[in-house]
Formats: structure tokens, sequence, C-alpha cells
């Protein structure tokens, strides 16, 4: 008698098969719930990475401008002599896609061209793209610093700014509205394109006017946000010395807005 009865105890202890399912389902989709959740998690932290990344590098970047007379960054001057020539302008023009991997800024900054923070965290260098791995900075310094103002007035007329050239590189005492004035933005979105690396596959998306997500990008007043490419101003049309751009070519340059 004893002997059945503790084995009736014994079996009162454990789960019974229906228990066990219950449980196992009850786990399963609790998982389900927490993984997309989590996901998002690490996707903002790395979003907060690359708005801190990007607000470091501006901060040093608006410290140049107080020890150069105010001037913005600039590898190739706007003097008489450079600008006299197709190729001069065109060296003029495009120092922006590589000033802040070139001298005189390592110097300055005492970063190297490939430092992380030249980097957003959020970015797909790491997962198996060959350009992304190659790409050595994200961040670029904006068109408007080095061209006039009133070049970039959208009421200008054609015939009044299509042989000028609009070069001239400018001063961080020029932007009337600090906090909607970009200076660094991220140029190449990895970290907003889904696709899959390939030969053929179509990159433009991962240009910052073509992207589907948020852009980090830092200000004259030395903060730095997200901002999707929808909110960013209307470009102004300057060929074919500049192109057209979301904010290297917003209207009336650092005088103007960029969101």
């Amino acid at each position: 008698m004893q002997t059945r009865q503790a084995n009736r105890v014994f079996s009162r202890k454990g789960f019974t098969l229906l228990e066990l399912l219950i449980v196992i389902t009850v786990l399963a989709i609790l998982i389900a719930l927490a993984i997309p959740s989590m996901r998002s998690t690490r996707a903002a932290a790395r979003r907060m990475g690359c708005i801190s990344n990007i607000a470091q590098v501006n901060k040093i970047a608006l410290a140049y401008t107080i020890d150069s007379r105010g001037y913005f960054l600039s590898r190739v001057g706007d003097d008489r002599l450079t600008l006299s020539t197709a190729r001069g302008v065109n060296r003029f023009r495009v120092q922006v896609y590589y000033l802040l991997i070139r001298e005189p800024w390592l110097s300055y900054s005492g970063l190297k061209a490939d430092s992380k923070i030249l980097r957003c965290p959020a970015s797909q260098h790491d997962s198996g793209n060959e350009t992304a791995k190659t790409w050595t900075r994200d961040y670029a310094i904006s068109e408007t610093t080095l061209i006039r103002p009133d070049y970039l007035n959208p009421d200008l007329p054609r015939s009044a700014w299509q042989s000028e050239i609009g070069a001239g590189v400018q001063k961080i005492d020029d932007v009337l509205f600090p906090s909607a004035k970009a200076i660094l933005y991220e140029q190449v979105v990895w970290h907003a394109w889904g696709g899959v690396f390939s030969e053929q596959v179509d990159l433009r998306e991962l240009e910052y006017w073509g992207t589907v997500g948020p852009i980090s990008a830092a200000y004259a007043d030395g903060s730095a946000a997200m901002l999707p490419a929808a909110r960013l101003r209307p470009t102004v049309i300057r060929t074919p010395h500049w192109a057209s751009s979301h904010f290297n070519t917003t209207e009336w340059g650092v005088r103007g807005r960029d969101r």
C-alpha cells in the first residue's frame, strides 16, 4: 500500500506531455517576439554609434576653422591659377570626396585614413561585401563649403551663372543657420541597403540621395542627427561645374538650410 501511494506522489511531480508542449509553445512565442526587438535595439545602437562618430569628426572639422582664420577644410586652393583651367576646377571640386583621408586633415586631426571613426558602425563593412571592405570612410564634407553662396541663389537667372565657376573656400562665419546646415554627411549609406553585392548590382541606392534609410549628418552648430533623404531641401542645379545633389548644392550654399 505504501509503495502505491509513493508512486502516486512521485507521478504528480512530473509534467504531462500536454503540459510540456504548452511550455515549449509559450517559450517559442516569447523568443519569436524578443528577436525582432533585440535586432531593432542593436540597429538603434549602431545608428547612435554612427551619429557619435560623425559628431566627433565634425568637432575636429569645426576646430580646424578656428585655426585657419575661419575657412573650412580644403586641400586644393581656390587661387586664380588653379581655377584658370578645366583640370584645376575639377580638382578643386572633387576634393571634398577625399579631404578626410588626405593631408592636411590627417596631420591636423591625428587620425589615419582608415580610422574607424570615419565609418558608420551601422554599415555592412564586415558583411562580405567586397566594395564595403575597400571603402575607407563613409563621411564626406559638404561641397557647399567650397561654393560661393550667391552662386547657389535659386533666383539667379541662368544667364548669370551658366559661365561661372562658383568656386571659393567658404568661412564658418558665412553660415546663417548653423543648426540646419550640414557640414559633414554620410556619403555612402551601407547600413540602409538591403541588397547583396555582385559585379552587376546597381549600387545607386548606397548614395545618400538614393537611399531609403536615414542619413547621419553633422551640423555647423556641432550637433549631429539622422534624417531621411525625403526631408532634405530641394537642390539647385549648377552644371557643368557643380553636380546637383541634396547636401552639396542646396539653396544659398552655406547661407541656406539642409533641413
